[in-house]
């Protein structure tokens, strides 16, 4: 892959209200479709939306930022889509892309940074997997364009990477980090190279490194970053970012060695690694509940046949092409896959779902002193509510058990220019009765009716 910049030198000058900054990185040619590559692989995983990507993914749950941050792990997962701005780079094993923060879009959809970005937050949790070897999860997005690929989805899975280096460098007048990554595994050829790439070397190189030296006004040490120049990574010194004390007067690549160099990860010598793709679960009689009912509905599959990320829409378990009721809907070029899990189970008695009448807080119970209303006692509010403990600051509502009987209503008033909000309570007379709630608890559960879970905004 070519780097976005060259060498040519280019004049120093004062940056005017027009001037470009030689330092600041060029804006990339977009590749047509026809231009780019196809891939020799398909990704073991894959998604058409980022909710499926995210509700299946385990490593990677962010609806928003390309970052995923686990507590003390730091981040674990790494979505790159769209443009990352200039000096990124993707190939078969590495990838050199930009931290989060302090970017904003300008009319044309370049990013711009307008502030310099921190180690903090999101930053935080790169820096922390960067010191302690995490392995991270990466995602690429089909608009991504530094890899130059046709890819097959619009989310694809690529594999395990480690950060090898992170560092500061300038753009314009601000600081900005970057991060360089190293696919984990270099054994076997990765998905998305180039049909026509050679194949992966015989002997692997794994002594070579950048050159390194100390900066002599911090003692800060270095290793060289871009072809021909040197310069001090440390941020804080006043050398940082200066070619024999003045900023660099020509456009930057990335060195080759800095590129090609490889690093050897044995067994046992990184953290615990996140499984790339989740394997379908095995439903038992005991775990049934968890994957029926229980917490694990939440939880997206990927399809053991065509790797798609298959959430759990429908309620009774999983299905793999199903268009959704709202856009998007799935490409033209996706695969029309028959695999579904569904999980089967006794009819659910409502006694196993819910307390027992005499255990419910009122207004649950029995619609009881039919014609009154009342305010409702503080304990009562307490109670119903399942407060922690009671406050004063909280509205009570009037009660009223004439109106609707044997609903009882909970009336909030909100002020005699706006009005009020009612709530209208079901209760255990109202439950059992001829064609009522614990009639419907139990026949949708005899009926296939495909209900499903609908998309969220």
């Amino acid at each position: 892959m070519e780097c976005d910049t060259d060498l040519e030198a280019a004049p120093l000058k004062r940056k005017g209200n027009n001037d470009v900054d030689q330092n600041e990185p060029p804006k990339k040619l977009k590749l047509e479709e026809d231009e780019k590559a196809e891939c020799v692989g398909e990704p073991p995983a894959w998604a058409s939306t980022r909710p499926d990507l995210c509700e299946t993914m385990p490593w990677f749950k962010h609806q928003q930022a390309g970052i995923y941050s686990s507590g003390a792990k730091g981040c674990i997962g790494l979505l790159i889509d769209g443009s990352c701005g200039g000096r990124t780079y993707v190939d078969e094993e590495i990838i050199i892309t930009r931290l989060s923060g302090g970017y904003e879009k300008a009319k044309d959809g370049t990013l711009i940074l307008k502030e310099d970005q921190k180690l903090e937050r999101l930053n935080k949790g790169v820096e922390m997997s960067w010191r302690s070897k995490q392995p991270i999860g990466v995602i690429i997005g089909d608009r991504n364009e530094d890899l130059g690929r046709k890819l097959p989805h619009r989310y694809n899975v690529m594999d395990i990477f480690v950060i090898t280096h992170l560092w500061p460098e300038k753009v314009g007048e601000f600081t900005r980090y970057m991060m360089r990554l190293q696919k984990r595994d270099i054994s076997s050829q990765s998905w998305w190279a180039a049909k026509d790439s050679p194949g992966l070397p015989v002997v692997r190189d794994f002594d070579t490194r950048p050159e390194t030296m100390i900066c002599d006004a911090c003692g800060h040490e270095s290793c060289r970053v871009f072809r021909g120049v040197w310069m001090c990574l440390e941020k804080d010194c006043l050398q940082f970012w200066k070619v024999n004390g003045e900023s660099p007067t020509t456009k930057l690549e990335y060195d080759p060695v800095f590129l090609s160099h490889r690093f050897f990860w044995g067994q046992d010598s990184l953290p615990e690694s996140p499984d790339l793709v989740p394997t379908p679960p095995v439903i038992t009689e005991e775990n049934r509940d968890l994957w029926r009912h229980g917490e694990n509905t939440r939880q997206g599959i990927v399809c053991p046949y065509c790797h798609k990320c298959v959430p759990r829409v429908f309620l009774n378990g999983w299905k793999c092409s199903v268009k959704h009721a709202v856009p998007p809907q799935p490409r033209k070029n996706e695969p029309d896959c028959p695999w579904s899990l569904i999980v089967e189970g006794p009819i659910v008695r409502l006694c196993d779902v819910i307390a027992p009448p005499e255990s419910l807080p009122e207004p649950h119970r029995n619609a009881r002193d039919s014609g009154k209303q009342t305010e409702m006692p503080r304990g009562g509010l307490e109670s119903f509510y399942k407060l922690p403990r009671f406050d004063s600051k909280c509205m009570r509502p009037r009660i009223d058990t004439v109106s609707l009987a044997p609903y009882v209503v909970l009336q909030y008033s909100l002020g005699d220019s706006i009005g009020t909000i009612s709530h209208i309570v079901s209760n255990t007379v109202v439950n059992a009765s001829e064609g009522g709630p614990d009639y419907l608890f139990h026949r949708f559960q005899e009926l296939d009716l495909e209900l499903r879970k609908g998309a969220t905004h």
